[in-house]
């Protein structure tokens, strides 16, 4: 330990200071009775009894000193080999020290070793912050040259917001302590601000801009939907239509569902396509106006007549087809198109040049980018959500070919942290590209950060168990601070996995004289490191304080919340 953590960090460990301050008031106390002991029996003894006294008093401190250093010496290296307190093994399993050494050494080995943390306030620290072990030790996870992809699951005020996300938006890419004065960073954070709660708690700390759904929507950033459209190539620009119009219309499985919404896709990737074919210029809430004034078609004898090649070829094909079924198809066009038919959302979703935007640039350039609206419109604004968070998304999936790219002193990429709460929510997310963007996004340096209440709300949310699986594979840290989901405490206690134990128990002994005697015995056995139930209540019984479990990287750790507003 020595060599590996210096002399100050096991003098620490092992409790040196408090072990001198005890040999000094052990010898205090010791010189107090041999004083007091000899004023009352000078008279009755002579200088060998004296010294006898001395001797016996000074020998009797010595040992309980000594026993109290070996104690406490024995405790400390049993903690450091095991991560156990041998108080408490040895009572209860009735075993020697190298017999429980053996056995515990490696029966927990997918523990996280806390003694490469460090005891400091989530303020002055940098990175994703996670919690605040039993001891005092901040788990955080530092940004690098690399992303990283996080899940934290908990119900409603479970403390999601409260514990992970208000301190990590406050504190990603911080090199420097929490301070007013200095809102510098080497890192940004995209974040969907529910309820304005972050941004009160941030604002004062960061440079944000915010897309404001509530009350001050006036006064928000503005995004346009159709920016750098007109910089792409045909081919490009093509897929870059698709991806808003699977944002608007989500696809649907099997039968005429999936007719329906293929259809209404169409529709929209042929009307974008041919009005900016006749005017680069065109804006989102153009398309979506001439969508809910028109008809399908009217729609598709304008493509046919006078339209751009890429637009004929989504809606040529239809020309002739059975009115009724493109009249569905359009009606799903329509009532999608309506969710962003609003004074408010054309105001925000334009293209005119005298408003400020938000976009994957604002936060190259050292900007904090926060979505904001209530929580109760969440599901009214989730076609709008998704397609803000796919073009992000997008964009960073390009971002070694941005020029403009944020980058540090040596050189590497700024690291970029998305933060998406209410994750599952977000249901016309494209699976593919938040696939690709779990799995590649990491070389970018752009982490990505979701809350939701369940794994299986991600099965929902693309239709598809596989799709669950394959961005779960991709998740580096899960961070469990409560659960309810009866198939998702299953799978978060198989994920941590197993631990050796010693199971202790009675048994009855025939004596040789004809009665019975009891014993006890302590058996080798496997069980869950936590068991599923342990999922649904997660307060530590002795402090009542709130607690998380954190899987990272293959290895687990039991923790306290680190609420923003308690150091």
């Amino acid at each position: 330990m020595l060599k590996k953590h210096g002399i100050k960090y096991t003098l620490e460990y092992y409790r040196i200071h408090e072990l001198i301050v005890f040999a000094l008031v052990m010898m205090g106390i010791a010189t107090y009775f041999i004083f007091t002991i000899e004023s009352y029996m000078s008279a009755y003894i002579n200088d060998k009894q004296q010294i006898l006294i001395r001797l016996i008093i000074i020998g009797a401190f010595c040992r309980v000193y000594f026993k109290h250093v070996y104690t406490t010496i024995r405790s400390q290296t049993y903690r450091k080999l095991t991560g156990r307190s041998y108080g408490y093994d040895h009572s209860k399993y009735k075993r020697s020290f190298n017999e429980l050494v053996d056995y515990f050494k490696d029966a927990d080995p997918y523990k996280i070793n806390t003694e490469k943390l460090e005891a400091v306030s989530w303020k002055n620290a940098e990175g994703v912050i996670l919690g605040k072990t039993k001891d005092g030790k901040l788990f955080n996870i530092p940004s690098s040259k690399d992303g990283r992809s996080y899940m934290a699951f908990g119900l409603p005020s479970s403390g999601k917001t409260a514990s992970i996300i208000i301190p990590t938006c406050l504190r990603f890419g911080a090199k420097h302590p929490l301070d007013k004065n200095n809102k510098e960073t080497d890192g940004s954070v995209f974040c969907i601000d529910l309820k304005g709660d972050i941004y009160k708690a941030t604002s004062a700390y960061r440079n944000i801009k915010r897309f404001n759904l509530m009350d001050d929507w006036e006064n928000s950033c503005h995004y346009n939907p159709f920016s750098g459209i007109e910089k792409l190539d045909i081919d490009a620009r093509c897929n870059f239509i698709e991806n808003i119009g699977f944002n608007i219309v989500s696809k649907a499985t099997g039968g005429d569902g999936k007719y329906f919404s293929d259809t209404a896709q169409d529709f929209f990737n042929g009307i974008a396509l041919y009005m900016l074919g006749k005017d680069i210029n065109t804006s989102f809430p153009d398309v979506i106006k001439a969508i809910l004034y028109g008809n399908p078609v009217d729609w598709i004898k304008r493509v046919v007549a006078d339209g751009c090649e890429e637009s004929k070829r989504r809606l040529q094909s239809k020309y002739g087809e059975n009115e009724k079924n493109l009249s569905g198809a359009y009606a799903l066009l329509s009532q999608s198109c309506r969710k962003f038919a609003s004074e408010k959302l054309f105001f925000l979703l334009g293209n005119e040049p005298e408003y400020d935007y938000i976009s994957v640039q604002s936060m190259e350039d050292g900007n904090d980018v926060y979505l904001q609206l209530k929580q109760s419109e969440i599901c009214n604004y989730s076609a709008l959500l998704s397609m803000i968070v796919q073009g992000f998304l997008n964009d960073f999936l390009i971002r070694e070919e941005n020029q403009k790219a944020g980058r540090l002193s040596d050189g590497s990429l700024r690291p970029q942290l998305m933060v998406l709460d209410e994750f599952a929510q977000l249901t016309n997310l494209e699976y593919d590209c938040v696939k690709t963007a779990f799995m590649t996004l990491r070389s970018r340096n752009v982490s990505i950060l979701c809350a939701l209440q369940s794994r299986s709300s991600i099965s929902e949310m693309f239709h598809s168990e596989d799709a669950c699986k394959s961005l779960i594979d991709c998740v580096t840290t899960f961070a469990f601070l409560s659960i309810q989901e009866v198939e998702t405490r299953k799978w978060a206690s198989e994920l941590i996995g197993t631990r050796k134990v010693l199971k202790t128990g009675n048994n009855l002994n025939n004596e040789a004289n004809g009665t019975q005697g009891t014993g006890s015995s302590a058996q080798e056995a496997e069980e869950p490191i936590f068991h599923p139930a342990d999922f649904g209540n997660l307060i530590d019984k002795n402090t009542g304080k709130d607690e998380i479990i954190i899987y990272s990287q293959g290895k687990y750790l039991k923790a306290n919340k680190q609420y923003y507003f308690k150091d």
